[in-house]
């Protein structure tokens, strides 16, 4: 799939015309285990570099809305404030949004102390 979209790109398709299907979700190299402090809309609370942001919300008992957990959909797109995430290449995610500073709860990992917005 990266082969195609890469000569797509290279042929002068333009990325926001470019579409594919996963059927998987998309995996990460995760970095050394280290804590982070998280904030979701203010409230502040103690995570980790290792587990999806939506999944760390959920352990601290804050709900964010989230439907097909893989980065297919975009329904719990959110957007960071402050710090840095890793986030996947997924079909839920355009370019535009990723260089507006959004991210998927679903899969992406907060590498640093990160406040987010939904």
């Amino acid at each position: 799939m990266q082969t195609a979209k890469e000569a797509c790109l290279s042929q002068g398709l333009p990325p926001e015309r470019y579409h594919q299907e996963l059927f998987t979700p998309p995996t990460l190299t995760r970095p050394v285990p280290a804590a982070v402090s998280l904030t979701v809309n203010g409230v502040t609370f103690e995570g980790d570099n290792q587990l999806p942001l939506l999944r760390q919300a959920e352990l601290a008992g804050i709900s964010l809305p989230h439907s097909c957990r893989a980065g297919f959909c975009g329904s719990c797109k959110v957007r960071v404030l402050r710090g840095e995430v890793s986030q996947p290449e997924t079909p839920g995610l355009s370019v535009e949004e990723r260089k507006n500073h959004y991210a998927l709860s679903c899969c992406c990992i907060p590498l640093t102390t990160t406040t987010i917005e939904v």
